[in-house]
């Protein structure tokens, strides 16, 4: 079963953590290679956790940024948790894809690459089953990775997580990757919250995330924009238009739904109709983050989402 053996990195660059060691695997792509962050923790209790990030940034930019001098990873590894997150293809500390015209990232490609970090976290941990804890389009993924490998997934967090509907929209034509400046990226993400609102956005978010973006792409030819998969937008735009490529009904695991109260997708209609759809879910629990966005993992309501998911793991 654990055939794909990891090889460990000490971190180094300024990107990662200084207590954040890097595993090395392969992808299911030939000749590339996938990294995953790992918190150190001392005696681990509980499943493993890992993390998958979604469109557009790492998991160094979602879960390892701290703010307040505590990331989302070191809260869970200083509550005895062994945390681990993976970087796709095309982003942070992962290889990139070779240039293709097509979209390149798809959820039902990568999440060939999710079973090789979990089967890296179950060699290093000795554990049978990981808690995969999923935000927007890496939670389309990890519900497809739970209805796969149900064996495998000990808990299933999705928070933020796109769903299907049926609209009506015209398609958009999506090339084979996507560009943004990291002002773009917090425009973009501070422009989720009712216009009425002050930002929501976490100050450091302001300070220094963007720099921190543009620096984990490690590209020399254009400093000024962070390239990343398009992937993710054609699977978006098949959601949109009721081509879903996972069942809520197949998925086993304990899952806890997240949304922050502003979201618009998921909307509270979206996540009420796939609750109602984890038939086969053993538990089903749908929790609302007072203030929050799409992006709630960094905003000031980011510590009640720490705790929602906090207290969905200790059950």
């Amino acid at each position: 079963m654990n055939k794909f053996i990891p090889t460990v990195v000490l971190a180094m660059a300024s990107a990662v953590s200084a207590h954040a060691e890097v595993l090395t695997t392969s992808s299911h792509l030939p000749g590339l290679q996938l990294r995953l962050r790992h918190t150190a923790t001392g005696a681990a209790r509980g499943v493993p956790v890992l993390f998958l990030h979604g469109s557009s940034f790492p998991s160094a930019l979602a879960f390892d940024f701290p703010m307040d001098g505590v990331s989302w990873m070191d809260s869970l590894a200083a509550r005895g948790r062994d945390v681990y997150a993976l970087d796709f293809l095309g982003y942070g500390l992962s290889d990139r894809y070779p240039p293709i015209q097509q979209p390149q990232g798809r959820a039902i490609d990568v999440v060939q690459d999710v079973d090789r970090a979990v089967e890296l976290v179950l060699a290093r941990s000795g554990a049978q089953q990981v808690a995969l804890i999923a935000h927007s389009w890496g939670g389309s993924v990890g519900a497809l990775y739970a209805e796969r490998h149900p064996e495998k997934v000990g808990k299933l967090v999705l928070f933020a997580a796109i769903t299907a509907r049926n609209e009506s929209t015209p398609r958009a034509p999506v090339a084979s990757y996507q560009e943004l400046t990291p002002a773009q990226r917090i425009v973009s993400m501070d422009g989720l919250r009712p216009a009425s609102e002050a930002s929501q956005l976490h100050a450091e978010v302001h300070e220094r995330w963007g720099a921190d973006w543009l620096a984990s792409d490690r590209r020399a030819d254009n400093a000024a924009v962070v390239r990343f998969p398009s992937g993710p937008s054609a699977d978006s735009d098949d959601l949109r238009h009721g081509q879903p490529y996972y069942d809520p009904a197949r998925i086993k695991a304990p899952t806890l739904l997240v949304r922050g109260e502003w979201d618009t997708w998921p909307s509270d209609a979206d996540y009420k109709q796939l609750l109602g759809r984890l038939t086969g879910a053993a538990e089903r629990q749908y929790a609302i983050i007072p203030r929050g966005t799409h992006v709630m993992h960094l905003e000031v309501a980011h510590g009640a989402l720490w705790q929602a998911v906090e207290r969905f793991l200790e059950r």
